[in-house]
């Protein structure tokens, strides 16, 4: 039966089962739309949206190789072993570069150090380089027993009063000292001792004893060089003494020597006696010696055999002797 409420003729309203119109007469009858069975239920629609259409260009026919998508260059990023080896490569030349500089340094002669204490009594090292070590210009250094024997009459004892150290203005006519000049003149192995007169007593007798071995001659040689230069005045003053020099030459000693006479007078107390020093400067191979013999009564005829006697001893350690 069909359920529906109005006549599909006349649209009059139908009673509940009636099987034709009241007003029109028109039968119901049974149809495929009236007595069909419930359709099934519509399928659920696709929450994804429908595929784009294909654009012209993506329906083109491949080229060749050119689309395949290549990365932009600036998104590439260097492995992190790339940039470590670049590192460590940097690193390397860097040593080298200090490498090379330091070994110019060395090759040029320099290590000179104003800053540097004076060696060791008895043969402190200031290189490896020179010609005798240590141990060798201990044993050249003058003994007791060698002052002794030029004068068996005159009693030494040994002293720590060593050698002026470095000073740009301390040395002859305010200049450096000797103890510079020897740094600037080329790395050096340095020894020294100092004794003083104890008898006769009353003796202000001081005598020093510094030995530098170089390298080479050559910077042996500028080390002389350089002390001669040094006395370029006459005469100066200090804060407490006015100083007069003199140079002259010695005995041949060695392959140069000279010999430097030093007056020194108190500016405070005039008529105090005027102390005598005599500086002995001797050089033979690489091997410098200097003598110091100060006081009021130093002879310096003594200080030249002082200084025969050191130069035999730095011969037997040299092995020349």
């Amino acid at each position: 039966m069909v359920s529906a409420e109005f006549c599909l003729s006349c649209g009059a309203p139908l009673r509940e089962g009636a099987a034709f119109c009241g007003e029109c007469g028109y039968a119901f009858e049974p149809t495929a739309t009236a007595r069909a069975p419930s359709a099934a239920p519509p399928a659920a629609a696709d929450p994804r949206p429908p595929p784009a259409e294909p654009t012209p260009a993506e329906l083109a026919p491949a080229t060749g190789p050119s689309e395949v998508p290549l990365p932009a260059a600036t998104d590439h990023v260097p492995p992190r072993q790339t940039r470590t080896r670049w590192f460590l490569a940097g690193a390397l030349v860097v040593a080298v570069i200090a490498i090379v500089a330091v070994l110019a340094v060395v090759l040029a002669g320099g290590g000179d150090d104003a800053s540097e204490q004076p060696p060791a009594a008895g043969g402190g090292k200031r290189s490896s380089a020179a010609a005798l070590d240590p141990s060798q210009i201990e044993a050249a250094l003058l003994g007791r027993e060698e002052l002794e024997a030029v004068n068996p009459a005159l009693t030494w004892s040994s002293t720590e009063e060593g050698p002026v150290g470095p000073s740009s203005d301390e040395g002859f006519c305010n200049g450096p000292t000797t103890t510079s000049l020897a740094r600037s003149a080329g790395d050096a192995a340095s020894g020294w001792v100092a004794y003083r007169q104890t008898d006769p007593p009353g003796s202000s007798v001081l005598l020093k004893e510094l030995i530098d071995s170089y390298p080479t001659t050559a910077k042996a040689d500028r080390f002389m060089s350089s002390v001669r230069d040094s006395i370029a005045c006459k005469s100066y003053d200090t804060a407490f003494l006015t100083i007069e020099l003199q140079r002259s030459s010695s005995p041949k000693l060695g392959d140069d020597s000279f010999v430097i006479r030093e007056t020194s007078t108190s500016r405070s107390v005039p008529e105090a006696a005027p102390m005598l020093y005599h500086y002995l400067f001797v050089r033979k191979g690489s091997e410098i010696v200097t003598l110091e013999l100060g006081g009021s009564s130093g002879n310096p005829d003594a200080l030249r055999t002082f200084g025969k006697v050191a130069l035999d001893k730095v011969d037997v350690a040299v092995g020349r002797g």
